[in-house]
């Protein structure tokens, strides 16, 4: 589909080349990804393939024609969703879309309500853009990629500025184009993003597809890097991890791989778990509320809390997937993480609000929109007990580019409330009072030992619990 072969690319008044010959080759269908820090050439390379460079020196083919010999139809086989998302601000959301379609002969496609409701965005489809935040602005970049159905797309950064559950939505599209067939380049600094969405990855730095140093060199830059970002310890363990196991598959590739490398290690640094004690349970449902819709993200928190289910399935159930069973109430769905059929009981904290509510479970919301209003919600029940935690900040509030980060340090316990608090609740209220198979069974962990470490039981702690039987 795509073929670079000694692409080698100067800008203007620059006294250094910025691409050093480079030669790839991206296959049709498959998510192909450039990793390596800022300004090592990853965006430069796909201005190049969307052609919004030129006087490059070297080949570029793209579908078997050289990309000069391409003429604007081009454009209608690429979709493009750029780092810096460029929108029209005083049109809407949707006149936004209606007017970048008009340039497609595809480009009404997409059916434009679906597209926006794929994003989240369908309540602020007919606001104007300059009343969209940083994430709404590049959710909105992305369906206005895909809008007209092209073969090709370029993504840079295409997480940049989202919070965890929206990237996590953005990652799970990308995938998607992938089983449509869609040929996909992307351009990221993380190796997280790399490791889950690309089918292959090519290290470029300094405007070279590949760099040789001392390990000990190696992780001192790395280090540093993620040390200026303000990157956490754990987020620098995990991905000095996922280099160490790319860098494994190399090896048993026949490539060569330094004999030090692998030995290299960061320290992973302990974090504390946070979930709802019973008793704060009891502080959230007896809390004053003015507003439905913090009543609505209330009884969200105590079901997730009391069925110990992630968010992708909990915020799903309906009353049609409740039946009864030799007397008992039951909740039978599939869990979309694993894809397991699951049957588990209805606590009565659950048949509290479903009788409250004629048999309904809550009105459906985002997850965008659950994450906020539960802070409100713990904040008005006076969980404002200090504790130590990570929540998520925007480290450059005040530049183009977003930089979210899980910052460590102590904080009042509601301002660390997320949808994940739900199931680590579960899992820890109910540990020690119902077996740990059946609490494995429910909260969907492949295996006691990860189940454990969930919840922060180290071997001390169950030496002592072991104590009781004794």
């Amino acid at each position: 589909m795509i073929q670079v072969d000694k692409l080698e690319f100067q800008y203007p008044n620059s006294d250094k080349e910025t691409l050093k010959g480079l030669s790839f080759e991206i296959k049709k269908g498959e998510i192909f990804g450039f990793l390596g820090p800022s300004g090592a050439g990853k965006s430069t390379t796909q201005k190049v393939l969307y052609k919004i460079l030129s006087g490059y020196n070297g080949s570029v083919i793209i579908d078997g024609k050289d990309i000069k010999d391409w003429n604007n139809s081009y454009f209608e086989k690429i979709g493009v969703g750029f780092e810096f998302p460029n929108h029209y601000l005083k049109l809407t959301g949707k006149e936004n879309m209606e007017l970048f379609a008009s340039f497609y002969k595809n480009g009404n496609s997409r059916n434009l309500s679906e597209l926006f409701e794929m994003v989240d965005l369908q309540d602020a489809i007919n606001k104007p853009v300059d009343a969209y935040s940083k994430g709404m602005k590049v959710r909105l970049n992305f369906i206005r990629a895909i809008q007209h159905n092209p073969d090709i797309l370029f993504f840079d950064e295409p997480t940049s500025g989202l919070d965890p559950v929206n990237a996590h939505k953005i990652k799970q599209h990308i995938l998607n184009l992938k089983s449509q067939g869609k040929t996909v380049f992307i351009t990221t600094h993380s190796m997280e993003i790399a490791d889950q969405l690309c089918d292959r990855v090519s290290f470029i730095v300094d405007g070279k597809l590949q760099a040789t140093d001392k390990p000990e060199n190696f992780k001192k830059e790395f280090v540093d890097y993620y040390t200026t970002e303000k990157y956490s310890q754990n987020t620098m363990q995990r991905e000095l991890g996922l280099i160490k196991t790319f860098c494994k598959y190399a090896q048993k590739k026949g490539l060569d791989v330094h004999s030090e490398l692998l030995d290299l290690k960061l320290k992973k640094k302990p974090v504390q778990s946070i979930y709802l004690s019973f008793t704060e349970l009891e502080r959230i449902e007896k809390a004053d509320l003015k507003h439905e819709y913090q009543e609505n993200a209330r009884d969200w928190l105590i079901i997730s809390c009391y069925t110990g289910q992630r968010i992708s399935d909990f915020l799903r159930f309906t009353s049609n997937l409740i039946r009864v069973e030799n007397g008992k109430t039951l909740l039978e769905f599939k869990q979309k993480k694993t894809g397991k059929l699951m049957t588990i009981p209805v606590h009565p904290k659950v048949m509290v609000i479903l009788n409250k509510r004629n048999g309904e479970f809550p009105r459906a919301i985002s997850d965008q929109r659950y994450n906020e209003y539960i802070k409100k919600v713990c904040r008005l029940a006076q969980l404002k007990k200090k504790v130590d935690g990570k929540k998520q900040v925007d480290i450059n509030p005040n530049g183009k580019e977003s930089k979210i980060r899980a910052v460590a340090g102590t904080f009042e316990k509601w301002e660390l409330v997320t949808s994940h608090i739900g199931r680590r609740s579960f899992a820890t209220n109910f540990y020690g009072k119902i077996p740990t198979t059946y609490l494995i069974y429910v909260t969907g962990h492949s295996s006691e030992s990860m189940f454990l470490n969930y919840i922060g039981k180290s071997n001390k702690d169950l030496a002592i619990e072991l104590t009781n039987y004794f």
